[in-house]
């Protein structure tokens, strides 16, 4: 248990020791390892100092970023809000040309029918006209008795039931 036991003499000469080699360190490196430590203190808190500043900008940024997010949804929003708009003008303007083209259709197709049923109407008479003018031929032409009248009127019926040009009926 040597190393237990204090020896006075031995505490005196390190001591004595340490304070020699203070005295020593204090002339020649102390203000060396005070300059680099103060150096280094300053370092960080200029480091400190610089993240100050750049979390403040950050959070500068981050609220100008937010801001022009929000400004350029909104935009967005109102590019599609014109679309849709401008979507639903188009979508009336041609259902309101579709419908003018409609009704000019429907006349035009009114107007070839009413010109058809002239022309039919113009042809028919035209035949009857004809067919009156050959039976009052045939009639005046013919001495004709009873016999004769029925024959000749069942000759015009066949020439009416028959269509314009068609067979005659036996």
């Amino acid at each position: 248990m040597a190393l237990l036991r204090v020896d006075p003499g031995l505490v005196l000469w390190l001591w004595i020791t340490f304070g020699i080699i203070l005295v020593i360190l204090r002339f020649t490196v102390w203000g060396r390892i005070t300059g680099a430590l103060d150096k280094r203190s300053e370092r960080i808190a200029s480091d400190l100092e610089a993240a100050r500043l750049a979390g403040e900008k950050a959070g500068t940024v981050e609220a100008e970023y937010a801001q022009k997010l929000r400004e350029g949804r909104e935009a967005a929003a109102r590019i599609i809000e014109e679309a849709r708009a401008e979507a639903a003008r188009l979508r009336e303007g041609m259902l309101a040309q579709s419908q003018a083209e409609a009704r000019e259709i429907k006349e035009r197709a009114a107007n070839e029918i009413a010109l058809a049923r002239e022309d039919a109407e113009r042809a028919l008479r035209g035949q009857v006209i004809s067919l009156s003018f050959s039976i009052a031929d045939s009639i005046l032409h013919r001495e004709t008795g009873a016999a004769d009248n029925r024959a000749l009127a069942e000759e015009f019926a066949d020439r009416l039931m028959r269509p314009a040009g068609g067979p005659a009926r036996n």
